[in-house]
């Protein structure tokens, strides 16, 4: 299985090689660390990182946040936050960005490793029920084109074309189709 890449966006730098210790014992692949928003930026925009871990609280003219808004304007990766600040009004603000996680500081390897590993598995998930649904909008925008007459079904998780010509009947029984 290939390693994930990751960024650790965090201004204190025993804290981010703290992180980055724990994702290499852990088989993660730290492609970076940036110690403000700033250089974070730059950097997503040379390299595609899997995943980052972001502090909120960054030295620097923005925040950890105000860099994720601008992060998922341009690429969809999935941001956890590691953060000392808990309180409501932190939370608030970065919930508006839907994180994949949030990690409090002191933190246990235990936590990285979970978040990381949740965190990934549902980016992934999210992608391909993405993928599905343009794959149908766009075979539903292209129906009026439709001019070799033929129809998709979903049989066994997958599309298949069939021609309305080769269709005999077709069958109603409560939540599904028979289509002879």
């Amino acid at each position: 299985m290939k390693k994930a890449n990751i960024l650790i966006v965090e201004d204190e730098n025993i804290v981010a090689k703290d992180i980055q210790h724990t994702l290499e014992k852990i088989g993660y692949n730290v492609i970076g660390i940036c110690s403000n928003g700033e250089k974070a930026l730059v950097f997503t925009k040379k390299k595609a990182p899997d995943l980052i871990l972001m502090d909120i609280m960054l030295k620097g003219k923005i925040t950890g946040i105000e860099t994720a808004i601008k992060i998922n304007k341009e690429r969809n990766i999935p941001i956890i936050y590691l953060t000392a600040y808990a309180d409501k009004d932190t939370l608030a603000k970065a919930k508006i960005t839907q994180p994949q996680g949030y990690i409090i500081k002191p933190f246990k390897e235990v936590d990285i490793r979970t978040s990381v590993e949740v965190a990934l598995y549902k980016h992934k998930k999210e992608e391909k029920i993405k993928n599905e649904r343009d794959l149908y909008y766009s075979i539903i925008k292209n129906d009026g084109k439709n001019v070799d007459g033929s129809i998709f079904v979903k049989s066994k998780y997958q599309l298949v074309k069939v021609k309305t010509r080769d269709i005999y009947f077709i069958e109603a029984l409560k939540d599904y189709v028979k289509i002879n």
